[in-house]
């Protein structure tokens, strides 16, 4: 027997049949774009303010304390630690053993990955007092440009560098530093300083050609770097 129309509309089942015909499904609404808030954006950490290259010219307005702050934390750290000396494996008996020429200071600050003694700021509490110069904490200078200006050793252009006559970079000794250009300052790397005549006299020299400052022999080094055996 069919039902009417009437009959389906009052059962459960027929009106959710019906109303599917007869009123569709809405799609679900979408939310419009423009009320859409974009994601903000990381902030980008700002460069670090480090001066490796050349001179910079607000180290010569250090004041002489500041100066002789800057110095002493290379030479005695954050914490007094004394320096250690470096004799990269010469013999006691030597008659350079004590010659401060021949032998690396380390720095009892932290090193960076490349070996070399971690750059300097200057806090703000060394900033206060008439004379001062007042600079962005964050600002560095390498150790060895703090260690030529205050030991009254000055360079004779501003696209002048620490560079190291020992190829130590770790070393902070003032007299393995000298100031000059970025490719001199390259050719040292590795070079050659110390080698024996062969004729078989036995005879040993340094056969550096950079100058006005040869560098240092390293003839009786043991570290990895000069020592090839």
């Amino acid at each position: 027997m069919k039902r009417s129309l009437s009959q389906t509309t009052t059962t459960g089942t027929g009106m959710g049949n019906i109303l599917g015909v007869i009123r569709p499904k809405k799609a679900p609404s979408q939310k419009k774009s423009s009320k859409t808030k974009p994601k903000a954006k990381p902030k980008a950490k700002k460069p670090k303010k480090v001066h490796n290259n050349g001179v910079c010219i607000d180290i010569y307005s250090l004041s002489e304390k500041q100066l002789l702050f800057l110095k002493n934390k290379v030479l005695l750290g954050t914490e007094g630690i004394p320096k250690k000396i470096e004799r990269n494996g010469m013999d006691p008996t030597d008659p350079n053993y004590d010659n401060d020429y021949y032998y690396c200071i380390r720095s009892p600050l932290s090193m960076d990955q490349n070996g070399r003694t971690k750059n300097l700021r200057l806090p703000k509490y060394m900033q206060q007092d008439e004379g001062d110069l007042e600079i962005d904490p964050e600002f560095q200078w390498t150790p060895g440009q703090i260690l030529l200006i205050a030991d009254s050793e000055f360079p004779d252009s501003d696209i002048m560098e620490a560079s190291h006559l020992c190829d130590h970079n770790f070393c902070v000794n003032v007299k393995h530093l000298v100031w000059e250009p970025r490719p001199n300052n390259q050719q040292r790397k590795n070079c050659n300083t110390w080698t024996t005549c062969t004729c078989g006299c036995g005879h040993s020299f340094n056969p550096c050609k950079h100058r006005p400052k040869q560098c240092i022999p390293m003839g009786y080094c043991r570290c990895p770097k000069h020592f090839k055996n």
